[in-house]
């Protein structure tokens, strides 16, 4: 069964210490041992004058007894209590082990408090130590983890920046040959235009130009056959003339 851990006072008639302490502090140690306690600690921790008279004693001596012990111990250790002639009154507490083992340590002679304060300084500097071990790891996590977050956001970063631009680039890219383009269009289209506007001027005004002519020598010559016709005619009529009066 699992060990519970017990704080006892033990109080005892003061005479009967003074005649025989080590018989008495035996006495107490064997009545806890009927008990199935293990004793860990004990030591005298007062005799002076008590508060009131306890069965016609007026001072006691306070036996104090740090033990290890089952759930129903404290059963036991009353009905030992009532069956001794040395113990007046006794009272039973229990304690969690970290603490038990303080107050173990409390009253121990001075090579325990060493070895208990030795143990204590283990036990901080290991706690520290795991602190200390444990504050790092966190921090190179920190950082491993800052790192990475700031690859990551960097690289995403870069990846839209480059995406963006190369989005802003074909845009603008595409603009500015859609505008080049358009205006090449327009150039070749009014070149083209005006070439073909000057051929077709060039052609009405040739045509228009040899109609004229041609116009113009045919009224020449019909001027010229009306000019003969009439220089003709002047000539037959002298004829005419001298024939009538060969008449």
């Amino acid at each position: 069964m699992p060990q519970n851990h017990y704080e006892g006072m033990f109080l005892i008639d003061s005479g009967k210490f003074a005649n025989d302490p080590p018989g008495v502090m035996t006495h107490v140690r064997e009545l806890l041992s009927k008990t199935g306690a293990a004793v860990e600690s004990d030591r005298v921790w007062l005799d002076g004058k008590l508060a009131y008279p306890i069965d016609g004693r007026r001072r006691g001596v306070h036996f104090l007894v740090y033990f290890q012990g089952e759930g129903n111990a404290n059963t036991e250790i009353a009905r030992q209590v009532r069956l001794s002639d040395l113990v007046l009154r006794h009272i039973v507490i229990r304690h969690p082990e970290v603490m038990w083992d303080r107050l173990v340590a409390a009253i121990s002679p001075v090579e325990e408090k060493e070895a208990a304060t030795k143990s204590e300084t283990t036990e901080k500097t290991t706690e520290k130590t795991t602190e200390k071990t444990a504050e790092e790891t966190a921090e190179e996590t920190a950082e491993e983890t800052a790192e990475e977050t700031t690859e990551e956001t960097t690289e995403e970063t870069t990846e839209e920046t480059t995406e963006e631009t190369a989005e802003e680039t074909a845009e603008e890219t595409a603009e500015e040959t859609a505008e080049e383009t358009a205006e090449e269009t327009a150039e070749e289209t009014a070149e083209e235009t005006a070439e073909e506007t000057a051929e077709e001027t060039a052609e009405e005004t040739a045509e228009e130009t040899a109609e004229e002519t041609a116009e113009e020598e045919t009224s020449s010559d019909d001027d010229s056959e009306s000019a003969g016709n009439d220089a003709e005619s002047g000539d037959e009529e002298p004829e005419t003339a001298e024939a009538s009066e060969t008449t």
